[in-house]
């Protein structure tokens, strides 16, 4: 499928980008966006880096964007039984930066670069993220392998089965500067105004920044009805 691959918000009519002009999001189907789950009822924030393979810190990202979330908490480095322990309660939002590989044949080995390896997909389903919105600046951390029927594998797949709402991600192998502006752009927009607006607004400031589409056009939300 064609449109599986295509960008929409850096999409040119000669005068301006699809994204000055429309709210964009993405979804794997319209049943999937039209049915979001019931809330969770959470209200706290968990903010986790992973350092592996960064030249800027994937701390200083989650740290800067943890000072401006009410009832935040950091991990720097989890183990898995540490994550397992932090995601035995549900959050509003979860915040996860780090490098991050898409399995380009079958999508079911995507994974995030660790201190310790790498975590996978099975994994990462396997520790039931109960969120309302995960956060992923990872490059790559979007991508998906589509197989037959339709069905996504990736990533983005073991985020939904845990029963995520929306997911903020990047479509394809970003700058990491580039995702320490767009956090930090986000954070400074999402209480506010909420995820949508924040992730067209923290697009448009890193825009200002580089104007070639590489550097913003990446990050999209993906999911359910807007939060």
């Amino acid at each position: 499928d064609w449109s599986s691959n295509v960008c929409s918000s850096d999409l040119w009519d000669g005068r301006a980008y699809l994204l000055d002009r429309c709210e964009l999001a993405y979804s794997p189907s319209a049943a999937l966006y039209c049915s979001p789950p019931a809330g969770l009822g959470a209200q706290s924030a968990l903010f986790v880096a992973f350092s592996a393979g960064h030249t800027i810190s994937a701390e200083e990202e989650v740290r800067a964007a943890a000072s401006r979330t009410p009832n935040a908490a950091v991990l720097i480095d989890p183990s898995l039984a540490e994550l397992a322990a932090a995601f035995a309660n549900p959050h509003r939002l979860v915040h996860i930066a780090g490098h991050a590989g898409v399995d380009a044949v079958t999508g079911r080995l995507s994974w995030i670069e660790t201190g310790g390896g790498r975590l996978t997909q099975r994994e990462i389903a396997e520790l039931t993220i109960r969120a309302e919105v995960i956060v992923t600046t990872g490059c790559q951390t979007a991508q998906r392998a589509i197989r037959p029927g339709d069905e996504w594998q990736g990533l983005m797949r073991a985020f939904y089965l845990c029963g995520t709402k929306t997911i903020v991600s990047a479509l394809w192998e970003i700058r990491d500067e580039s995702a320490l502006r767009f956090a930090s752009h986000f954070y400074n927009i999402a209480p506010a105004e909420g995820f949508q607006p924040a992730v067209t607004s923290a697009m448009k400031r890193v825009r200002d920044w580089r104007e070639h589409p590489y550097f913003w056009a990446a990050f999209a939300e993906i999911g359910r009805a807007h939060v």
